[in-house]
């Protein structure tokens, strides 16, 4: 039972993750809004540092016992798809938020994953 929530920790986690990323994309990307030079980098890295910690605690909670391999396991599915999405130029982000996610998002799942995980025997 313990592996099928540590599975259902990665899928949730990424579909909470990359949803809202997709979300986010279609709103600033896709929908033509525009910002101040400067603000969207700014107000990309603390989105998706935020979304990155609720993905992480999102593990903790549905883990169980698998809870940390399930962060390391969702950070890594996140970095990989992102890494190919940058390699093959298909999304419609520009690179740098492409970047955002790869060096913020997915660090802060494992971070959040590390910080709200309950101590070992617990």
């Amino acid at each position: 039972m313990d592996v099928l929530r540590g599975i259902g920790a990665v899928v949730l986690g990424y579909v909470l993750s990359q949803g809202i990323n997709g979300l986010f994309v279609y709103f600033w990307h896709i929908g033509d809004r525009t910002a101040p030079p400067g603000v969207l980098p700014g107000l990309t890295f603390l989105f998706f540092l935020a979304v990155g910690l609720a993905s992480g605690w999102v593990c903790v909670r549905v883990g169980g016992r698998f809870a940390m391999r399930a962060a390391w396991v969702l950070a890594g599915l996140v970095g990989l798809v992102t890494v190919g999405n940058i390699v093959a130029d298909v999304a419609a982000e520009p690179l740098w938020h492409k970047l955002i996610v790869l060096l913020v998002m997915a660090p802060a799942i494992v971070v959040a994953a590390r910080k709200t995980s309950p101590a070992p025997g617990h």
